[in-house]
Order: C-alpha cells, then sequence, then structure tokens
C-alpha cells in the first residue's frame, strides 16, 4: 500500500497538469508535447490509486486532442481502458466518455472490430443513461467508423442521425462543423462531389466560429479535395494555401503531413510533376518516418512512386511502391492496395517485365471491384482495366511481329 507522501504527490502532480491543460487556450495543447512521457507517467500512476483514478481519467479526456495530433493514442489506449475497467456502476457518465474516447483511437489504429464494439456500447449506454447528447456523439462516432471502411449507406444512416441529435440539443459549433464534415466525406467517397463541396462549406462556416485551427485546417483541406474532384482547381487550391497558413509554425505535424500530401494529389493531377515530388518529400520527412502511422507512410510511399513513373524513374518508382504495398498491408488498407499494385503493374509494363505486369493489373482490378459504392474505386477500375487492355494489346502485337 502506498505511503500517505507517495499517494499525496501523485494527487498533486495530477492537479498541477490538469491546471495547465484548463489554462491553455489551445486543446491540442502543443505547449506540453515536451512533457508528454511526463504527462503519461502522472496518469498511469493516477490510475492505480482507488483516491485518484478518476482525476487521471478526467485528465485522459482532456488530454484528447493532444493525444490525437501527437499520433501516440496506441500507447495511451492502454491507459483508457484502465480506466474503463475501473469505471462501472455509478461512474456511467464517464464511462460513456470514455467509450468515445477508447472507440476513436481504436479506429485510428483501424482496428475496426473494437471500434465498432466501444460505440456500440456507447449508443446503448447513452439511451439507458437518456443522454440525447451523448446518443448524437455515439452516432457521429459510428458514421465516421463505417466511412473509414467505405460502408457509405450505413455510415450515412448515422451521420443523419448525428445531425438531426446535434441540431436538436442545440450542439456547439464543432459538434455542427463535424456533423457536416463526415456528410462532405461520404458524399466525397461516393462520387457526388457538388453534395460533398456544400456540406464542406457548411462545415468549415461552423469551425471557423470555433477559434480551433486545426479543425478548421482539416475543413479546409476536405473542402479542397471535394473541390479539386468537381473542377474548381483554383478554389481547392486556395483552400490548401489557407490551411498551410492556419497550421504554418505550429506543431501539428500530422496535420500539415496531410495537407502536403493531398497538396501534391492537386499538383500531380495538374501534371506539375517536380512541385508534386516537392510536396510529397515534404510530407515524407522524418517526422513521418519515425511516427508509427502507417496508414500516412503509405500515402507518401505511394504518391512518390506515382510521380517517379510519370518521370521514367522507373527503378525508384519500383522500390517506392513496392514499400507502400508492405505498409498497405500493415494498415489493413485493401482498396489502398489495389490502388498501388496497379501502379506497379505499369511500371512492371514499362520496365519490359509484361507477365508481372498483367499479374499486378488483374489484381488491381479485382480488388477495385471489391468496393462498387466507392467513386475513386470505380475510377482506378477503369484505369487499370484501360491500362490491362493496352498491355494485351502491346503483347498481341509482338507476338505476331515475332
Amino acid at each position: 500500500m502506498p505511503i500517505p507522501d507517495f499517494h499525496s504527490s501523485i494527487s498533486t502532480n495530477l492537479a498541477y497538469w490538469q491546471g495547465l491543460v484548463d489554462r491553455s487556450d489551445d486543446p491540442a495543447l502543443p505547449e506540453l508535447i515536451p512533457e508528454r512521457r511526463n504527462i503519461y507517467r502522472a496518469v498511469e500512476f493516477g490510475l492505480a490509486l482507488p483516491e485518484t483514478w478518476r482525476s487521471a481519467a478526467d485528465l485522459i479526456l482532456d488530454l484528447h486532442y493532444f493525444i490525437e495530433h501527437s499520433g501516440n493514442w496506441r500507447s495511451w489506449q492502454i491507459l483508457l481502458q484502465r480506466a474503463l475497467q475501473k469505471c462501472v456502476g455509478e461512474d456511467g457518465e464517464l464511462r460513456l466518455c470514455l467509450l468515445d474516447r477508447s472507440g476513436g483511437y481504436y479506429r485510428q489504429d483501424r482496428d475496426w472490430a473494437s471500434s465498432l464494439a466501444a460505440h456500440r456500447e456507447e449508443e446503448a449506454l447513452a439511451r439507458l443513461l437518456a443522454k440525447p447528447d451523448g446518443l448524437a456523439k455515439a452516432y457521429y462516432n459510428l458514421s465516421l467508423l463505417y466511412w473509414r471502411q467505405r460502408q457509405y449507406d450505413e455510415a450515412a444512416e448515422n451521420a443523419r442521425k448525428a445531425l438531426a441529435g446535434f441540431q436538436e440539443i442545440g450542439s456547439a459549433e464543432r459538434q455542427m462543423g463535424g456533423a457536416y464534415s463526415i456528410l462532405g466525406l461520404i458524399e466525397y467517397g461516393r462520387g457526388y462531389y457538388p453534395d460533398s463541396v456544400r456540406h464542406h462549406l457548411r462545415s468549415v462556416a461552423f469551425f471557423r466560429k470555433t477559434g480551433f485551427s486545426v479543425l478548421l485546417a482539416r475543413s479546409l483541406v476536405n473542402l479542397a479535395l471535394a473541390q479539386e474532384a468537381n473542377g474548381e482547381i483554383p478554389a481547392a487550391m486556395a483552400s490548401y494555401e489557407e490551411a498551410r497558413s492556419i497550421l504554418d509554425g505550429t506543431a501539428y505535424e500530422m496535420d500539415k503531413t496531410r495537407i502536403e500530401l493531398s497538396l501534391g494529389s492537386l499538383l500531380f493531377n495538374t501534371d506539375r510533376f517536380d512541385e508534386a515530388e516537392e510536396a510529397y518529400l515534404r510530407a515524407y520527412s522524418p517526422f513521418l518516418k519515425r511516427s508509427g502511422l502507417v496508414y500516412f507512410q503509405g500515402l507518401a510511399t505511394n504518391n512518390l512512386g506515382n510521380v517517379y513513373l510519370e518521370q521514367g524513374r522507373l527503378i525508384e518508382a519500383e522500390a517506392l511502391l513496392r514499400e507502400s504495398l508492405s505498409l498497405w498491408k500493415r494498415a489493413n488498407a485493401p482498396l489502398q492496395t489495389a490502388n498501388t499494385t496497379g501502379t506497379l503493374g505499369k511500371v512492371l509494363a514499362a520496365r519490359g517485365l509484361p507477365e508481372e505486369a498483367l499479374a499486378c493489373l488483374e489484381q488491381a482490378i479485382a480488388g477495385a471491384e471489391a468496393f462498387p459504392e466507392d467513386g475513386w474505386a470505380k475510377q482506378i477500375l477503369q484505369e487499370y482495366q484501360d491500362a490491362l487492355t493496352e498491355l494485351i494489346r502491346q503483347i498481341s502485337a509482338a507476338g505476331r511481329v515475332g
């Protein structure tokens, strides 16, 4: 059993960090990044004592954006599970909040089954407690989870219920912005780009009122993606530039990476390959390489491989695309795997390896066909079907010549 002085020091330490969090103007707490190990230890010790575990659990909840922006949710999930083990019975509202966070971190880690279990329990508990705000948040979380899995009908159904719930209780701008954001992402995924732009414009308008810079920047990136897909290239570029200016000089490295990846794709799609390479190299930064953010690493290597294919740097392209495929396997990203496999097929065809190229293109087509609701899947399916047809024609022509 801990001695009284040790118990007192744990309580004092938790109160110290909670005070710093409460006084911060930025929920992502960038000024506390150098102290992340000390904060983690304070929470870890706090959860071990019956007198302090609730204070420790409250601190975890208040550190949500700090944890998310550091990309360190996997280790914090361990502490969240400890808090949930202690949080039973009369602690229903606290458990509701912990389930919200836990399901979100599982989603970030692409553990779909664990995320679904957490959010379904969150939904059931919100009903039991008669908490309409908690129920709306559960629907929002479920819509994000289904969207990440490209299950757009389920995602849209939950997003509409979340929006209705937020509107009914008069939620703050942050919740309203989030609801319109996920609606925009769903329509983008379906290939309904004008509707996606419309939803994202509403999301941006709500986030402008929050004063929370990183959420506004994220919303602008989503808007830019929809604008580009809708043929609004100058507007998309302006949205990216505003997002970059908002985060310039901040510690939001994960979000800076996402901006560079998305901006690079716009530059790539407008045949500005050298500029696209520069953007992708900025994304593939020392931060990203050591971060453990496997999905973003997969995007960066894939996108650079595409640039090098266009530049005729085939050996470099093949190496990066094979690295990307290993990352997609770790990230459980089947549609991205199909896309990268198809690009690898193009590289192998350009290198004069038709049999290997054929195998890759056939795999890519089969992978894309598994997502009939997805707008991007339809695009790459057509792209790789065309590439396969052309490769077969070339093989046939070569056979006739021979």
